[in-house]
């Protein structure tokens, strides 16, 4: 019996936050975290874990965590470590006691926050902590206890596969929270007899010798290691070096498992001794990666030389949250990060063929000075720089087109440097819209001539190409027309077959991505191996009209937009130099090459068919071995189907945001529109049996200038391999709606569009895909229902589920 009220009362609000408990269903995400050899996989697909430190969780309140949240997500991390047994600053915020039980409110803090991470995508770290003989708060003093601390967490979280057991916190340490390794086995054991696919670790204090690693492989058979490397200056430059060797090592003892970083080096740690500064936290972070690391973590803690430990970092979050307390270098560091959470390849060499999550990396190759539309893209492009890392800029005309070009500039790289001064002039207003748009001088840095007698557009790519960086490169070619000299890309992969033979020839190709013209010769059609994949979002041509013509007719009016009101006049210089004396007015000849790549949350990157604001692309039939693709699919939409509709449902929406941006040039934030969050409270991948009922719920979706926000579900039956009669879609312009799922004979998937459209000027709209699939062979399960939700009232104790494993979703289920 809890005698205080207001402790009841908060342990019941996070009860009903982390378990949604009603008589139509009971809906948990599931998303799936699990280990392929050296790699971590979310949903069965290789990704990288980029943390952070979030130690002192369960002392904050749930304001806090969502905007630290929204922060982490922005800037590319996925998974953060919290503490189930955790006491700061005579502050014990622990999940469990010191027997190992539930421990309120924090239990129902921990599992909201595992389930609100889980909504996120986000993995989360459960760790442990031993205190043999210590009876203070934050530590398990016994292996009795510990083994309850256990029992409890896996049992009563087992729902949720986006989480991880750390059994053992710097298990090595002889102090009280030394484990040995026969322990260790006992607490693997019994972690697999409750949940066989629960993964769990135990981190080492330091780097692990080739003894131990064998111990931990073999007498503890932890799914992955977690060593605590030093915190001295010379460490993070080792840090690539020492991946490759436990790899190694691995190798040789029959084993291979991720390498997690899971507590490196922090500031305040040993100020007297060494302060890591911002590029020291890059280096160990790049140096992981190109290791072939699994995993790294940003670790932050309290100021140990500074009154109080102030600022306390996320050791301490009931005041402030975490990104409220990091200093200059934490977040120059966290300003100059690439969110480089890609997922790992399935080779073991890292950095190949990788495909991408998260911010790309993008060149582009112009003819700038020919035909004025390539400036008329510019002034978009360059407005939507804060969604990817330019990597480059070339101009491969070296004079301008008399006649046809009017600008004053008569050289390609002349001509984008002009605009990139104006871009300049602007970008001063267009960070109080959006930190991550590139500095000018940074942009022309990377701005270089293509001509034939310069290298300088082979060098930037074969430097990009050749990073440490994982990601894959999207290389666009606006075009190389009559005047212009032959394409960079096609150039740098001349000499890299010549000088580097096939085999590093196919490693280097591997890395790029194309979207736009084909002006490479051999390497696109015959040259082993293909592109990785080609968008073609010039062609083909289909009932006598050029796809990339298309755009001009299907934006320019689009939802009342006007290009003298809402670019050219009154929008800053950037605005003012889009060219007028291209016929069509507006035709953007080559803005459908970076469309395909704005991340509005519909599109994705390697499925083609599924759409985007560049529309849809199906398979180039002349290419038929190779993964290339081209503007050949058409959409049923308003009583027509054609091509033209892959874009044109969308016209409105894209015309809206470049207006948007535009007025980003000229206005504070408080004076201009930003595009809302759409938010499910469900899984985007789902699959549940014929005749269940499909909720969707988008309630918990945002807005950043808090304008009431107007939802629409959309099917979109061109996509799915579902071709029976639409089911009636109840709520379909609500937050919440719902379906009945259709009787089919074998598995088929529903595609569904969530467009999320603020009331701001001008509107603008974001949108989430979910995936439905309906499958037959889905069977009953059992569901345990958490101790916390065991004595709440139920109406209707067979409850529904629909979501996909450890739930067979759309299932009835039985209650414990």
């Amino acid at each position: 019996m809890i005698g205080a009220p207001g402790v009841f009362r908060e342990i019941c609000l996070w009860v009903l936050l982390g378990v949604v408990l009603n008589s139509q269903g009971w809906e948990v995400r599931a998303m799936q975290l699990g280990v392929d050899g050296p790699h971590f996989t979310l949903d069965s697909k290789p990704e990288f874990l980029l943390g952070i430190s979030y130690y002192g969780a369960l002392g904050a309140s749930r304001e806090i965590i969502e905007r630290d949240l929204d922060d982490l997500r922005r800037h590319g991390f996925n998974w953060l470590r919290v503490w189930a047994t955790w006491d700061a600053f005579n502050n014990d915020v622990s999940a469990v006691d010191g027997e190992g039980r539930p421990r309120e409110p924090f239990w129902g803090r921990l599992q909201w926050l595992v389930a609100e991470c889980d909504r996120r995508s986000m993995v989360v770290d459960v760790t442990l902590a031993r205190g043999n003989g210590k009876a203070a708060a934050g530590r398990l003093p016994t292996l009795a206890a510990h083994r309850r601390a256990l029992e409890t967490l896996i049992t009563e979280l087992k729902p949720y596969r986006n989480w991880y057991l750390d059994l053992a916190n710097e298990r090595n340490v002889r102090d009280e929270r030394f484990v040995s390794f026969a322990e260790l086995r006992q607490l693997r054991d019994l972690a697999r007899q409750l949940d066989p696919r629960r993964l769990v670790t135990a981190s080492d204090g330091g780097d692990i010798s080739r003894g131990d690693l064998r111990e931990y492989l073999r007498t503890a058979q932890v799914d992955f290691i977690c060593p605590h490397r030093g915190r001295t200056a010379d460490l993070p430059a080792l840090t690539e070096a020492k991946s490759r060797e436990y790899r190694v090592w691995m190798k040789e003892l029959g084993r291979v498992v991720p390498v997690h970083y899971q507590e490196p080096f922090r500031r305040g740690y040993t100020p007297q001794h060494w302060e890591p500064p911002a590029d020291a936290f890059a280096t160990d972070y790049r140096g992981a990666r190109a290791g072939g690391a699994a995993g790294w973590c940003f670790h932050n803690g309290d100021q140990k030389d500074m009154a109080e430990g102030k600022p306390r970092r996320s050791f301490d979050l009931r005041q402030r949250r975490l990104f409220e307390q990091l200093d200059a270098e934490e977040l120059a560091f966290l300003s100059s990060l690439r969110p480089m959470s890609s997922r790992q390849g399935a080779e073991e060499k890292p950095g190949e063929d990788q495909p991408e999550s998260g911010r790309l990396r993008v060149i582009i190759e112009t003819d700038a000075g020919g035909d004025p539309d390539d400036e008329q893209s510019l002034v978009r492009f360059l407005l939507y720089a804060n969604e990817w890392d330019v990597e480059g800029i070339i101009c491969n005309r070296p004079k301008a087109r008399d006649g046809e070009n009017l600008n004053p500039e008569r050289t390609g790289l002349g001509i984008m440097q002009r605009f990139i001064r104006a871009y300049g002039e602007c970008h001063p207003n267009l960070i109080k819209h959006d930190a991550r748009y590139p500095k000018p001088e940074d942009l022309f840095r990377r701005t270089v001539s293509g001509y034939a007698d310069s290298d300088d557009g082979v060098k930037l790519i074969l430097s990009a190409v050749d990073s440490p960086d994982p990601r894959p490169v999207w290389f666009m070619n606006w075009g190389t027309d009559d005047g212009s000299d032959p394409s960079s890309l096609k150039r740098a992969l001349d000499r890299v077959l010549k000088d580097r033979g096939p085999a590093r020839y196919a490693t280097f190709k591997r890395r790029l991505r194309l979207s736009g013209d084909d002006q490479f010769g051999d390497h696109t059609t015959k040259t082993a191996p293909p592109f990785p994949l080609w968008v073609d979002t010039l062609r083909p041509e289909m009932n006598g009209r050029r796809w990339y013509h298309r755009f001009s007719v299907l934006t320019a009016n689009a939802g009342g937009f006007d290009l003298r009101r809402d670019v050219l006049t009154g929008h800053g210089p950037l605005g003012a130099l889009y060219p007028n004396n291209t016929g069509p007015g507006q035709k953007e000849g080559d803005t459908m090459m970076f469309l395909y790549l704005v991340p509005t949350g519909m599109n994705d990157l390697e499925q083609p068919a599924w759409g985007s604001w560049a529309g849809r692309y199906g398979r180039n039939q002349n290419h038929k071995d190779r993964p290339y693709y081209w503007a050949n699919q058409e959409d049923a939409w308003q009583g027509t189907t054609t091509r033209e509709n892959t874009l044109g449902r969308w016209a409105v929406h894209l015309q809206n945001d470049f207006k948007a941006r535009l007025d980003w040039c000229v206005t504070d934030f408080s004076a201009a529109n930003h595009p809302p969050t759409p938010r499910l409270q469900e899984s985007l991948r789902r699959m549940v049996a014929p005749g269940a009922k499909v909720r969707l719920d988008a309630s918990g979706s945002t807005d950043p200038d808090h304008d009431r926000l107007q939802f629409a579900w959309i099917f979109y039956p061109e996509i799915g391999n579902y071709r029976g009669p639409l089911p009636t879609l109840d709520g379909a312009a609500t937050a919440q709606a719902s379906f009945v799922a259709p009787d089919v004979d074998s598995a088929q998937a529903i595609h569904l569009i969530l467009a999320v459209t603020d009331q701001g000027t001008p509107p603008l709209t974001r949108y989430r895909r979910v995936i439905v699939t309906v499958d037959p062979k889905a069977e009953a399960v059992v569901y345990p229902v958490p101790r916390t939700a065991r004595n709440a009232s139920i109406s209707d104790s067979a409850l529904t589920a629909t979501n996909p494993s450890p739930l067979v979703a759309g299932q009835r289920v039985t209650v414990k």
